[in-house]
């Protein structure tokens, strides 16, 4: 037990971790509900995805690409507790990433952006407005933007943001 404990301990101060009750061990970042238990070796944060999702819009800083729609690529990746909607199997526990997908679509159409980091970041935050989402990582490709490229683009990570206790 006491060296369990010795590799807890150090597994906190390498990860900037923070040891917990019974062995576990969670981000000392308050912006995520990550936890990883080094016993069983289980996260609970599981992942939903869209991938490539391609949309029509306006996105790029020069005068052409400011009159045309052009292709948009978007993946998404979508990090919650999916334990409750594996219990119940009802999707009102679920992220729902079809509403999800809408919502991102309505916006990468919509938005005409100037950059590629200006339009992801602008999907992160929708999707964290999502209560269920507590990490997205979004990545959006321009295919066809440079010509000796398959794609260009930005992939990016963000989390919800701690609540300030009072």
């Amino acid at each position: 037990m006491q060296i369990h404990s010795a590799w807890l301990a150090l597994a906190a101060a390498l990860f900037g971790l923070e040891r917990l009750q019974s062995g576990v061990i969670a981000s000392k970042q308050a912006c995520s509900n990550w936890q990883f238990d080094l016993h069983s070796g289980h996260t609970q944060m599981d992942k939903v995805f869209i991938k490539d999702l391609r949309v029509q819009g306006i996105l790029g800083i020069h005068e052409w690409e400011r009159v045309t729609p052009r292709e948009i690529v978007i993946n998404v990746t979508l990090y919650a507790d999916t334990r409750r909607a594996a219990r119940t199997d009802d999707i009102a526990d679920c992220v729902d990433y079809s509403a999800m997908a809408k919502k991102i679509r309505a916006h990468a159409e919509s938005a005409a952006r100037m950059t590629v980091e200006a339009l992801a970041n602008d999907l992160a935050e929708i999707c964290l407005q999502e209560p269920k989402v507590r990490k997205v990582v979004v990545r959006v490709d321009k295919p066809g933007a440079v010509p000796e490229a398959a794609s260009v683009g930005v992939e990016l990570e963000r989390a919800r943001q701690a609540r300030k206790k009072k």
